[in-house]
């Protein structure tokens, strides 16, 4: 951590936020001064050293994963000690689960993966986990929800729930991307199929539900678009005038 030191008028306010030291541009000399001010002047004291700190060095988007924080990971672990509903634990490098249920041979089946190694839920405390797929139905879902109130999740799947950071989502990832190559939310289209898209979908310029999205889904966005099988992206992009 550094500090990074604002200095407005003489009356210095003093913040600690992230940065690494390569975000840190070429040091300049700071000489003694008096200099004319909006509001008056104002006075520099030297011999110090002055860094030009890009917003890329405060704010890292990108470079440092956004993990679970201790106490919801905690929580989750509490919570699915015993095998009391089966949960998957993803690490940077690494997935496993607590138990084997129905639910999980299901999912895993669905999906076409190779089934993750289990290990006791406890071995998720104090490893950064960035998201967790707790399996459980809309009526298990109390056995989670209501012993984990720093839990921030989201469902695609009626037999699953996504555990992820409380400052996750697909908003916010959008809302990375976006800034990375400076184009404004309004000129954003996204699509999605499920719950977990709401946020992403409610937030972009154009939310577009496919085909395959459930009537609550259809519901909040701004287009319903046919399904993949049916072309529904290039559909869209026609209909909205950015394809032929």
């Amino acid at each position: 951590m550094y500090k990074l030191i604002l200095s407005v008028n003489n009356l210095e306010e003093v913040m600690v936020w992230p940065s690494v030291p390569p975000d840190f541009g070429p040091e300049q000399a700071q000489r003694n001064g008096t200099y004319e001010g909006i509001s008056g002047d104002f006075n520099t004291l030297g011999p110090m050293g002055l860094w030009s700190i890009p917003l890329s060095g405060v704010f890292p988007v990108g470079r440092r994963p956004l993990y679970m924080p201790p106490e919801a990971v905690e929580e989750l672990v509490a919570a699915a000690e015993g095998g009391a509903f089966s949960s998957i634990f993803l690490e940077g490098e690494d997935i496993y689960l607590n138990c084997i249920n129905d639910l999980t041979r299901q999912f895993i089946r669905e999906l076409y993966i190779p089934m993750p190694p289990v290990r006791p839920a406890r071995y998720a405390l104090g490893r950064e986990i960035y998201q967790a797929v707790t399996f459980l139905s809309r009526e298990q879902e109390h056995l989670l929800l209501d012993r984990a109130p720093h839990l921030k999740t989201t469902r695609w799947h009626p037999n699953f729930l996504d555990v992820i950071p409380p400052i996750g989502g697909k908003d916010l990832g959008m809302d990375a991307i976006l800034d990375h190559f400076g184009i404004p939310v309004e000129n954003c289209m996204a699509f999605g199929d499920g719950e977990n898209d709401l946020s992403m979908l409610v937030h972009a310029g154009i939310g577009v539900a496919m085909g395959t999205a459930s009537d609550a889904v259809k519901a909040q966005a701004d287009y319903a678009a046919p399904s993949v099988d049916e072309d529904g992206i290039a559909h869209t992009l026609s209909h909205f005038g950015l394809i032929p």
